[in-house]
């Protein structure tokens, strides 16, 4: 069997994200998605400082679909991996990479460190 990790979307750092007013921050690098093969589609961040009372999701967005395929919604510094490894998109569909403010606080800020997603293909 053959396993291959791809990186598939990318964000840099971005600091003094604003958390004083929820929606969409940043929506960003869109790239139709192919299922063929997949093993596993995962979603790295980290958020290095958030706003007391902020909630920050991060996450792989279905723009086709107009929902989430995986996210992590922070209300604190932390770094993690979520993934997915079945209920993938269909191909085709366009997936980007989102940051949104859920829960807003007043003079609220959030910095990211980074997001990152990744791809694992398969074949035996």
């Amino acid at each position: 069997a053959v396993l291959v990790r791809v990186p598939l979307l990318m964000l840099p750092p971005t600091r003094g994200i604003d958390a004083a007013a929820v929606g969409v921050k940043i929506a960003a690098v869109r790239i139709p998605f192919s299922a063929t093969h997949v093993k596993k589609l995962a979603l790295r961040s980290q958020i290095t400082a958030i706003t007391t009372g902020a909630t920050v999701r991060v996450g792989i967005y279905n723009v086709t679909a107009g929902a989430y395929v995986i996210y992590r919604d922070y209300t604190a510094a932390g770094e993690n991996e979520d993934a997915i490894t079945t209920g993938f998109p269909a191909s085709g569909n366009v997936l980007e990479l989102r940051v949104e403010c859920i829960v807003a606080a007043v003079g609220g800020t959030a910095d990211l460190n980074y997001l990152l997603a990744y791809v694992e293909y398969g074949a035996s």
